[in-house]
């Protein structure tokens, strides 16, 4: 059984606290009451939950069934209010949502896991068409500098940002790791600028250490024509 499948693994994000960034986010009136929400690599709900909570409704897609059933079960309660959506496929696969229908996009921890260069900016082209102006992106990804098994991950020939090294499972298991600058450029090429600085939250695990790039980025409002007198 995939470990994303696992009744343990589903219970351990099931029990997860929503995000801090996005709690902040929210309370602080970060976003207009009723505004739709794209939660990318949703899991077993925990961001979503909560903005359903709060009346903001939207879109949750992960690739795994036992974290959508879960996520669907959760948000039942919520249909009349806050109705979501939510989709089990891969991250890359938005093609059949409206574009300019987000006002708060999330991908967090998720756009680490495209084997590859291609899959990672897809996803972010589909992120960039379903933001309104002036939306939101909040990203997580690991770093390329972690070292999980105490050991610093390899550079996968050829590519720029894909890196192994991360699972002691499976040691070619492939991740898109871009470094922060590198993620904030390949985020602006997509029409979102960085609305806080790009942090990096360093975490001790067994064997090494993890880092985790933090970033909050914004589609600024399209500029209006300037009338002449």
């Amino acid at each position: 059984m995939p470990d994303w499948e696992h009744p343990d693994t589903v219970a351990f994000f099931r029990a997860r606290d929503p995000d801090v960034g996005v709690m902040r986010f929210i309370d602080s009136g970060g976003l207009r009451p009723g505004a739709h929400v794209l939660d990318l690599g949703c899991a077993a709900g925990r961001n979503a939950v909560f903005l359903a909570e709060r009346g903001f409704p939207g879109v949750a897609v992960d690739a795994s069934a036992a974290m959508v059933a879960t996520t669907r079960e959760r948000l039942a309660p919520f249909a009349a209010t806050a109705p979501w959506r939510v989709l089990q496929r891969p991250m890359s696969e938005l093609d059949d949502l409206e574009a300019g229908s987000f006002a708060l996009l999330l991908a967090l921890g998720v756009l680490q896991n495209a084997p590859n260069e291609a899959m990672f900016t897809r996803t972010l082209a589909h992120l960039a068409r379903l933001a309104t102006d002036d939306a939101h992106l909040f990203v997580q990804n690991f770093g390329p500098d972690s070292r999980p098994h105490g050991e610093p991950l390899r550079r996968v020939d050829g590519t720029r940002h894909v890196w192994t090294g991360f699972s002691a499972d499976d040691p070619d298991l492939r991740y898109t790791l871009p470094d922060p600058a590198a993620l904030d450029g390949l985020v602006a090429h997509h029409g979102f600028l960085s609305a806080t600085p790009t942090r990096v939250v360093r975490k001790s695990v067994k064997g090494g250490e993890r880092s985790t790039i933090i970033a909050d980025y914004r589609r600024p409002k399209p500029r209006r024509a300037s009338r002449r007198p």
